[in-house]
């Protein structure tokens, strides 16, 4: 596996830590930012979710 610190991955959802991989590590430098990239799509879903609810309450047509 090849993995980047320049990644979108690792430039969105662990910006600060990127310049540290060298002491964190890079496998747990990934697991992190998957961790965090997991955890923001599913607080997302959660949204889209709750706004299409409202939207069947409020506009039944």
């Amino acid at each position: 596996m090849f993995a980047s610190v320049q990644d979108d991955l690792f430039v969105r959802h662990v910006p600060r830590l990127r310049a540290n991989w060298r002491t964190i590590g890079a496998e747990r430098l990934i697991t992190i930012a998957q961790a965090r990239a997991e955890k923001l799509a599913r607080f997302n879903r959660k949204q889209v979710l709750r706004n299409d609810d409202w939207m069947d309450q409020s506009l039944p047509f």
